[in-house]
């Protein structure tokens, strides 16, 4: 068991190593591509939805969104579609120009390395399997914290193994408190599904069956009116994030809006009626969480210099479960030869 989880937290940390420089990489950033725009951000929002609205008449948005490279991301799926899963995703500039991604071997390289960091290739239910692992990894990460004082005294220090081992140890001392936040983030990130269907199932559920009982009033309002209505009500506050109506994240007729500022974020649903009644409701803690999760994951808050940083802890941290194999293997060569000098216990 020991051993699997070391070869999986091998290809976890050798892959987080690359995808902190995942922008880079996709040269996503450059200059010519996120030109800034006058416009602001609920004035792209609203020019981006109309351009998609005109482009996908048969179909309807699910979500917008501003990504951390200042892309408005959309997602359009059918109609009556009610998950995420399988909408069409297209990318804009602040100005409303589309993003053409055509076929870019080097960012579908990195986003296969991005499933196999988050679900290692499974699927939905791989995120679940790593941040199992992740609980696994935390409770190996302090048991081994806790067993170092032990390894002072031992004899035989001149033997290869001794010396791995204290590798092992050193190396698991320095990046301690580094490997527990990325741990304690990576599960929060691999279990988001599981933490925003929480969410959605104590607020949304009472008041879904509200709408299948009752005629609701809906009105077709455009974006521009209802981001004035959130701007109205939290006006130091921006949009981070807009699912519109009738989907897993919203009521039917109603706007969920993800709203921050600076470290703070709320929710606002804003009903799609004559009166535009809305509502503000704060994020759970693990939602609080789940938000700040990502950037202190992999690093991509305090620019290049944390994102160096960043990738030496992670290249250290890669050492941890190298040399934890080879001391494996190193102890079960070493029984192996006591066995065939000593005769072993089958020897007769």
């Amino acid at each position: 068991m020991g051993l699997i989880l070391s070869l999986n937290f091998l290809i976890i940390c050798l892959s987080g190593i690359i995808l902190v420089w995942k922008d880079e990489i996709d040269n996503r950033n450059n200059e010519e591509l996120v030109a800034q725009s006058t416009l602001e951000l609920n004035d792209a929002y609203s020019l981006v939805s109309k351009k998609v609205e005109a482009k996908f008449p048969n179909k309807k948005i699910m979500s917008i969104f501003i990504d951390d490279n200042n892309q408005i991301q959309v997602r359009v799926g059918e109609n009556k579609q009610y998950g995420f899963k399988g909408a069409k995703r297209e990318a804009y500039l602040a100005n409303g120009i589309l993003i053409e991604k055509g076929n870019d071997s080097v960012e579908e390289w990195t986003d296969w390395l991005l499933r196999l960091h988050r679900q290692l290739l499974l699927g939905g239910k791989g995120k679940y399997l790593v941040g199992l692992m992740g609980l696994m990894l935390v409770f190996v990460i302090t048991s081994g914290a806790l067993i170092i004082p032990y390894f002072k005294g031992l004899k035989y220090k001149k033997e290869k193994r001794f010396k791995i081992s204290r590798i092992h140890q050193k190396v698991g001392a320095l990046t301690f408190s580094w490997l527990l936040l990325i741990t304690f983030t990576g599960i929060f990130l691999a279990l988001n599904s599981l933490l925003i269907g929480l969410f959605l199932k104590n607020n949304l559920e009472m008041q879904r069956s509200t709408f299948k009982e009752q005629k609701i009033e809906i009105e077709k309002y455009e974006l521009t009116t209802i981001l004035s209505k959130a701007k109205a009500i939290l006006p130091e506050f921006e949009v981070d994030f807009i699912s519109y109506p009738d989907n897993e994240f919203s009521l039917p007729g109603t706007y969920a809006l993800l709203l921050e500022k600076k470290a703070e974020q709320k929710i606002m649903f804003i009903e799609s009626n004559a009166a535009l009644d809305s509502r503000v409701i704060e994020l759970p803690w693990y939602l609080k969480l789940l938000v700040v999760s990502e950037p202190l994951h992999f690093g991509n808050y305090g620019g290049i210099g944390l994102k160096v940083f960043w990738t030496i802890l992670g290249i250290f941290a890669g050492v941890i479960p190298l040399t934890g194999i080879s001391n494996y293997y190193y102890r079960k060569l070493k029984k192996k030869r006591i066995n065939l000098t000593e005769g072993g216990p089958n020897a007769l």
